[in-house]
């Protein structure tokens, strides 16, 4: 286990139900996303991890083998927001996902300005069903004025699967609220 600002990074291994792979909290541990996407984590299990110079280093055993196995991976991808322009945007945004209708990944772009007083303030992107049941918290961090990407994608829950329907976005900070739809088509 590690932990990267207010993210929790756990390594896992295969538990009858769940899959091996790294899961990725949020929320102090409540909630939990596979992150596994680009991994083969197929028999592997992972005995360590390191975060260093933007990157996650994870090593274990690959079963079947004689040897052990490294993974590296930008903290970025395993954390999934990340920081595509430091230009200071003047208000808080939040776009419509792209693509929309999505099968099985989205990306969702918000801009953070300025906040009063601080450099920087607690930002909290949720998606939610159309019941309003929350599905997962996809930030909920201090983050610097910019713009900024996070990914979303259907298969990062191995044990809820989402149907095709409509899904809410929301971006709450600082006294700001938005909330866009979503469509998920199988």
């Amino acid at each position: 286990m590690v932990v990267s600002g207010n993210n929790i990074i756990a390594g896992a291994s295969f538990d009858g139900v769940n899959p091996s792979g790294v899961y990725v909290s949020n929320d102090n541990g409540q909630t939990w996303a596979l992150r596994n996407e680009g991994l083969n984590m197929d028999g592997f299990e992972i005995e360590t991890m390191l975060i260093a110079n933007g990157n996650i280093y994870m090593g274990g055993l690959k079963s079947g083998q004689n040897f052990d196995s490294v993974w590296i991976r930008p903290l970025s991808q395993v954390i999934g927001i990340k920081k595509i322009s430091s230009n200071v945007p003047d208000k808080f945004s939040l776009s419509q996902n792209y693509p929309n209708p999505f099968n099985p990944s989205t990306k969702i772009k918000f801009n953070v300005p300025p906040f009063e007083g601080r450099q920087e303030g607690r930002i909290v992107l949720k998606v939610y069903d159309v019941l309003g049941n929350e599905i997962t918290t996809l930030v909920n961090e201090k983050l610097q004025p910019g713009t900024y990407e996070v990914p979303f994608s259907i298969n990062q829950f191995p044990d809820y699967q989402m149907p095709s329907g409509v899904y809410f976005y929301k971006l709450t900070a600082n006294g700001f609220s938005e909330t866009k739809k979503m469509i998920i088509l199988k």
